[in-house]
């Protein structure tokens, strides 16, 4: 009786390592079915699949492995071997005595399964013996399927010496190998090395990956070994596989410098030709070649039975070889409508790609569009927004967790101000008519609170931007409505404002912009008060919108506003247009808002338009806003902004030269950005400006009545703060070199 367990989660994919090495002991072993290659695959490249690995046992004991995953692509899974674009040879793992009866359970699983909507098996080797048993069970349980050679693997069998094989040659070949050996060797010591020894792996890997990257880094090529995540698989490959002896690392130096190398692999006295390269400097004295030509007569003279050059039908290997086998990829789908348009779509884009593969100089077109962003970098040109971008791909699908959820109730408007002056109409108190704002805030809050017909007064902010609970105390006396702001997503002290609004019989405005996702004992920002009042187009990635929460539920009945409308406004347009750019700016690393912003006239007159822009209670959010708000995913942006917060502290955390308001990050909080104070706060960010990087500073200007002398604390703030992103489109790369960059510019001021 055959079971079949599915293995869907890479943590543990560990179960299959003993059973997979055991069953490669009693069958065909190759360097790209050792557990060590597909688990390091995965931790390289699996972020973007599911994996779906299957292990087929009898009677209790593993008899198969099939080391699957999923991978979604336009709406449709696509199931493909685990290694799939860094194996040349792929195939599954099964007992050798019943292989013939293991894949035809293994077929009627597939053809029961409804994981998958198309199933891709690339590079079997023409001698699998589990190929032809899988085609005939496809044959056989009439799944829609189609076989297509792949790539050619021209081997050379041994059974003789080297140089019985070499005098085979012709004349010609033998006088050419033997010529520039000796021009080459005129130039330096030439010397062929072997790479043994983990101090000598680690001292000659970065040298051979840089030879690779100059070779290829005008072309199109499928393979990794040039950038960031193909580099660390590679090395960790080569370290593994050189404790198991299969690895087999080869240099041609001149003078001790690498200019050609091989990164092959030993296994079962087969020498498996995989990724080698020259120095692009010594193309003339054909490299390349010469270290074949010993990699070949190091396969004759070892004992090896064959030398497997693997995939690629490149001239150079046709010179060596005596023999070639073929790859083959099969496609498989079920017959029904789904299946149908998933198959031979999917032919259809396989051949288009086999075209671009055969025309140079499209190679070369898209090697140079994927490598644009890296060359623009290498130049300087660096643009790192301070919010989110929008992702126009996720529009339309709805996140798990939709925030509208996480606030139930909550009225939607166009922008924030709307949303205070909507709370103040319906929260409005018969005596007392006057509010109490902070005397650190924008100037649109003011504009707000005089729009809606309310007086207003100040009361003080401390330097770590908590509220002045004696200045709050005394004020809210004379005050109705009490406003506060939580800064950067931290909480202010509720309980004690509470009571103090409690005891004073004020009505308590929460202003949780910063704070959209924090928490305070364990209950959202918003909530706590009598209003809450959220602009989401400064913490989420979107071009308009925000919330009214109007917490006693007695005033919800004079307000009506049902938030969406009908159709898209020209101004909308314009506001989507510059979400595309914006998008296009980050990915391409340039942006003339960097040199914008740098002008201060510039950037106040832009400031002064967004105050003076009319405020429309009844406008609302667009539907396109609304489906950009419901495919937001809560969970990514509060690790995402914890885990950025988190690495700025560890970064400048104890720099006497920057000032740190927030030196913990609370269970629960979700910081808007990493807030810091510095001297010469314009001009340092002038320079950041220049570097690519975009900061915020909320605010660098406060409103014309927050008296300097009696708000002094509040004047400072506002001199002094920088706002560093934390949002979930920044890598780590991009928070190092921020790190750097603010290091640099504080330490030179």
């Amino acid at each position: 009786m055959y079971e079949f367990e599915e293995i869907k989660e890479i943590g543990q994919f560990k179960k299959i390592k003993e059973p997979l090495e055991n069953l490669a002991e009693m069958g065909e072993k190759n360097p790209f079915t050792e557990y060590e290659w597909l688990e390091e695959w995965l931790k390289a490249f699996g972020k973007n699949i599911k994996l779906n690995t299957i292990v087929v046992k009898k009677d209790g004991r593993v008899v198969g492995v099939f080391p699957l995953c999923l991978k979604i692509n336009s709406g449709v899974k696509i199931l493909k071997f685990v290694g799939e674009g860094e194996s040349d040879y792929s195939d599954f793992v099964i007992a050798r005595s019943i292989n013939e009866e293991v894949s035809k359970q293994f077929v009627s699983y597939l053809k029961q399964s409804k994981a998958w909507d198309l199933c891709e098996l690339k590079d079997i080797c023409e001698d699998s013996e589990n190929k032809s048993h899988i085609i005939h069970e496809l044959k056989k349980q009439h799944l829609l399927f189609k076989l297509l050679k792949s790539y050619e693997c021209p081997y050379i069998g041994i059974n003789t010496t080297f140089d019985k094989y070499f005098n085979k040659k012709d004349r010609k070949t033998k006088y050419n190998i033997r010529r520039e050996i000796r021009i080459l060797a005129n130039l330096g010591k030439l010397e062929f090395k072997k790479i043994e020894g983990l101090n000598d792996l680690n001292r000659r890997l970065p040298e051979i990956f840089e030879i690779h990257k100059r070779k290829w880094e005008n072309y199109y090529t499928a393979t990794r070994f040039s950038n960031k995540a193909g580099m660390g698989f590679y090395a960790n490959i080569a370290k593994n596989y050189q404790e198991k002896g299969l690895l087999d690392l080869s240099i041609l130096t001149l003078d001790d410098k690498a200019i050609a190398f091989s990164y092959s692999f030993k296994v079962n006295q087969k020498y498996y030709f995989y990724i080698t390269s020259f120095d692009i400097k010594y193309i003339k004295y054909s490299p390349g070649k010469i270290l074949v030509y010993y990699l070949i007569k190091y396969a004759f003279d070892t004992g090896m039975k064959e030398f497997d050059f693997m995939k690629g039908d490149e001239s150079y290997k046709s010179r060596w070889a005596i023999d070639a086998r073929c790859n083959t990829d099969i496609i498989i789908s079920k017959r029904n409508i789904k299946g149908y348009i998933c198959f031979y779509g999917y032919l259809l884009m396989l051949k288009s790609n086999n075209i671009i593969k055969k025309l140079k100089f499209l190679r070369k077109i898209i090697a140079n569009v994927r490598n644009l962003k890296e060359a623009v970098q290498s130049r300087g040109l660096t643009y790192i927004p301070p919010e989110s971008v929008v992702k126009f791909s996720l529009i339309g699908k709805t996140s798990k967790r939709r925030i509208l959820e996480e606030y139930p109730g909550a009225f939607i408007f166009n922008q924030g101000r709307e949303a205070i002056v909507a709370g103040i109409n319906a929260l409005r108190p018969k005596d007392k008519c006057k509010i109490l704002l902070p005397s650190y805030l924008c100037e649109s809050i003011v504009t707000a609170v005089k729009y809606a017909g309310i007086k207003y007064d100040y009361y003080k902010i401390n330097e770590d931007f908590s509220i002045d609970l004696d200045s709050l105390d005394e004020m809210s006396r004379s005050s109705s409505i009490v406003f506060i702001i939580h800064y950067y997503g931290f909480p202010q002290n509720l309980n004690e404002i509470k009571r103090i609004s409690k005891r004073n019989n004020n009505v308590l405005m929460e202003d949780y912009t910063h704070g959209v996702f924090s928490k305070y004992e364990d209950k959202y920002l918003g909530f706590h008060g009598d209003v809450g009042v959220c602009s989401l187009r400064k913490s989420l990635p979107l071009y308009e919108g925000a919330m009214l929460l109007l917490n006693n539920k007695e005033n919800t009945s004079c307000f009506n506003n049902q938030g969406i409308r009908d159709r898209l406004a020209f101004g909308d347009i314009l506001k989507i247009l510059n979400l595309a750019l914006k998008n296009l700016e980050f990915k391409f690393g340039f942006s003339i808002r960097k040199y914008l912003l740098s002008n201060d006239k510039l950037k106040t007159a832009y400031m002064k338009r967004e105050i003076e822009k009319d405020i429309n209670v009844k406008q609302g959010i667009s539907k396109t806003s609304k489906l950009m708000l419901n495919s937001i995913n809560a969970e990514e942006i509060v690790l995402s902004h914890r885990k950025n917060y988190k690495y700025y502290l560890e970064n400048l955390i104890g720099n006497d030269k920057i000032g740190i308001p927030f030196k913990s990050l609370d269970e629960g909080i979700c910081p808007l950005g990493f807030p810091v104070l510095i001297e010469n706060r314009n001009l340092i960010r002038n320079c950041l400006l220049r570097s690519g990087i975009n900061l915020r500073s909320y605010w660098d200007k406060l409103p014309d009545d927050v008296s300097e002398k009696e708000h002094f604390k509040s004047h400072k703030l506002s001199s002094q703060i920088l706002v560093l992103p934390v949002h979930m489109d920044l890598k780590e790369s991009h928070l190092s070199y921020i790190v750097k960059r603010l290091k640099h510019e504080i330490s030179n001021c």
